[in-house]
């Protein structure tokens, strides 16, 4: 009992600490109950603050554009026809600069066909104030008449042209360069893909419209000076040269050379075409080029290839415009791969 009483008279001297720690945790517990079930010591409530002014918002209707559904235009294919364009004198025009898809200073219209002959224009300085200004070949032109025929849609065709065909020739022995425009509004739908934006001037062999069956006359080669589109006004136009008119003699035997000599003047036509391209100004609509880098899988060795091409489509009220795609599966079939393929 001693040892006992030894041991109490010697406590530690963190025994007094902890003890007054417990009693204090046990007493905030209570304090901490009794606020709970009494509401006893609740915190005073706040004061109220300035209102803060309201109003009624007045609703205004806002007006959705309506969207009219897409109708193709109408297609007019011109009709087979042969007229002369009679050129006139050269003029001056100030700006601005004439594309070269129009008509040029001194051109004409060959009777009822959407097709206008004239002299090149030739671009000068621009004079004090930024104003260019643009004036007929120099001299004019030595090629005062065109003689102008346009195939049939038919024949077009057949020589693997989407759009007309027509020929140049000038109606005397002398040759010259002319610039030629086509105004193609009449079938500027005929296709899609941004076709009008992709119509360009080829020259074509002058066999095409004899013996279209023929390869080597449907053969398309762009005219050398390179033509031009303008979308705003349906036009397309491009210089060409036209051949002057070959002589050719003939002597008869057993006849005097004066007296058998017989001359006659033959004119080539130039052949031309208006048709597409695989690009323009509209986009480019050939085959894209494939990698194999990027558009193999990876990962599961399937050894599936995929390709996706989007579709542009025009924006509506909301920005809920669909996503449009064409996609490409090696694997798919209705929907069902190898991997899911039961």
């Amino acid at each position: 009992m001693a040892g006992s009483a030894g041991f109490r008279g010697r406590r530690p001297w963190w025994f007094v600490p902890v003890v007054l720690v417990a009693v204090g945790s046990l007493v905030a517990g209570l304090v901490v109950g009794l606020q709970l079930f009494s509401g006893w010591g609740a915190a005073p409530s706040s004061q109220a603050g300035r209102p803060v002014p309201v109003h009624v918002v007045k609703g205004r209707t806002v007006k959705v554009p309506v969207m009219h559904p897409y109708h193709a235009p109408l297609v007019s294919w011109p009709a087979t026809a042969t007229a002369t364009a009679v050129i006139g004198p050269a003029r001056v025009r100030v700006e601005p600069v004439p594309e070269a898809a129009g008509p040029s200073a001194g051109s004409v219209r060959a009777g009822g066909l959407p097709v206008w002959v004239g002299p090149p224009d030739t671009a000068v300085a621009a004079k004090p104030g930024g104003k260019a200004v643009t004036t007929a070949y120099a001299g004019g032109t030595a090629v005062s008449r065109v003689q102008v025929a346009m195939a049939s849609h038919a024949a077009a065709s057949a020589l693997g042209v989407h759009g007309v065909v027509f020929s140049m020739s000038p109606s005397g022995s002398a040759g010259g360069r002319v610039h030629v425009s086509v105004d193609y509004s009449s079938f500027a739908g005929a296709y899609g893909g941004g076709y009008a934006s992709r119509l360009r001037l080829v020259e074509l062999p002058a066999c095409a419209l004899t013996t279209p069956q023929v390869a080597s006359c449907r053969k398309q080669t762009p005219v050398p000076s390179g033509s031009a589109d303008d979308v705003h006004t349906d036009q397309v136009g491009a210089d060409v040269t036209l051949p002057a008119a070959s002589i050719t003699s003939a002597v008869r035997s057993g006849q005097p050379v004066l007296a058998a000599a017989l001359s006659s003047a033959s004119t080539d036509a130039v052949v031309l075409a208006v048709t597409s391209a695989v690009s323009g100004s509209g986009g480019d609509y050939g085959v894209p080029s494939l990698s194999e880098m990027d558009e193999w899988v990876n990962g599961d060795s399937s050894g599936a290839y995929q390709y996706s091409y989007p579709i542009t489509v025009p924006p509506v009220p909301g920005g809920l415009q669909p996503a449009v795609s064409l996609a490409y599966d090696s694997q798919s079939t209705d929907g069902v791969t190898s991997a899911t393929n039961p």
